[in-house]
């Protein structure tokens, strides 16, 4: 009977000792940060004084903050079900096409491996003043247009998501 104790009290022991880094881990990183953020909340930015609930009624009564709430509510109430039912098409449209399977895995999945940093800059070379879409629009009769500073950029914003993300979500 002791010595099943002694053996009960040892694996404990190894178990905390291999759990020890990743509790630590998690406290330092995570559960302190996010306490002090928590404390800090009730605090003014500068000298520390407790204002209560002030900051965040500042921060409720914000148009920035407002209007940063309602675009992210606007592109999830849009890009969501787009993305799932675009994906499931594609889907149906990769399972039927058994010849050709692969090659459309291939061109559905290609965006993911195409960093964000190179979507920028290709969409800048395209959208911006004088970028290539510009270019071609006065060229062919009409006038120059800043595509990412009006309300076309919430639909660039769209699309560019959906390309990104189709090939994950049909997987």
């Amino acid at each position: 009977m002791r010595r099943t104790k002694q053996i009960c009290i040892s694996r404990n022991r190894k178990a905390w000792l291999f759990l020890a880094p990743s509790l630590t881990g998690t406290a330092v990183f995570i559960l302190i940060p996010f306490a002090d953020m928590t404390v800090r909340s009730f605090r003014q930015a500068v000298g520390g004084r407790f204002v209560g609930l002030a900051n965040f009624r500042l921060v409720l009564e914000s148009q920035a903050f407002l209007l940063a709430v309602f675009n992210t509510l606007r592109f999830i109430l849009v890009c969501i079900p787009v993305l799932m039912a675009f994906s499931l098409w594609a889907a149906v449209l990769v399972t039927a096409a058994a010849d050709s399977r692969n090659l459309y895995k291939t061109t559905l999945l290609l965006p993911m491996a195409i960093p964000v940093a190179s979507v920028v800059l290709l969409w800048k070379l395209l959208l911006y003043p004088q970028g290539l879409l510009d270019q071609l629009a006065v060229w062919a009769g009409g006038r120059e247009q800043d595509w990412l500073n009006q309300g076309s950029a919430f639909y660039i914003l769209v699309l560019t998501y959906i390309w990104k993300n189709t090939g994950y979500d049909m997987m």
